[in-house]
């Protein structure tokens, strides 16, 4: 039985992934302009992330053509693509946006990049032949430390670890633009 995902990383991937049909339907109600773009954008990269996740988990066939496109659509939308659909101001209703996100531009700026780098290495740990037939295969419970005080190793060192690695990790990264800069979700 190979080992799921940890539980950070599934913790990780229910914040990020609480888009879905019901957040499609209900935040993106009324959202004009760059405000519908961006959420649009982020529910794609949601999408994306939801596919991989059942591919590492074993929940469903890997394919890696499939899975190296997904991981290769996040890397595209991540970096300066996505921080260009937070032009100053862009505050209108449904935005989930912080102020914080200007206030703080140049940490937005990084978490947008470093998703970005950690896309990119999981792309490049996809498409290594050895991982394809077993994806999450060796990788154990690679639990990566919060947000808040995380060791952020270089994306080129996750190229070679299994998926699962690079993919925490950017899964991390994630997480830590939407705690803070996003605005906090009512239970």
């Amino acid at each position: 039985m190979r080992p799921k995902l940890s539980h950070i990383a599934l913790f990780s991937a229910a914040i990020v992934l609480s888009g879905g049909a019901y957040f499609d339907a209900l935040a993106h109600k009324g959202a004009t302009g760059i405000v519908k773009d961006r959420m649009h954008v982020m529910k794609g990269m949601a999408d994306n992330l939801k596919l991989i996740t059942k591919m590492l988990d074993g929940d469903i066939p890997y394919d890696r053509a499939k899975a190296e496109a997904a991981a290769a659509s996040i890397e595209k939308h991540g970096g300066k693509a996505i921080t260009k659909m937070f032009p100053k101001g862009s505050m209108q209703k449904p935005t989930e946006a912080t102020p914080k996100i200007w206030e703080n531009w140049k940490g937005f700026e990084e978490s947008a990049m470093r998703m970005q780098a950690y896309a990119g290495a999981l792309k490049h740990s996809l498409s290594r032949p050895e991982n394809a037939v077993q994806p999450a295969a060796a990788a154990g419970d690679m639990t990566v430390a919060g947000a808040e005080g995380t060791a952020w190793p270089a994306a080129a060192s996750l190229q070679d670890q299994p998926p699962k690695v690079a993919f925490e990790y950017m899964l991390k990264a994630c997480k830590s633009c939407h705690e803070g800069y996003r605005i906090k979700k009512k239970d």
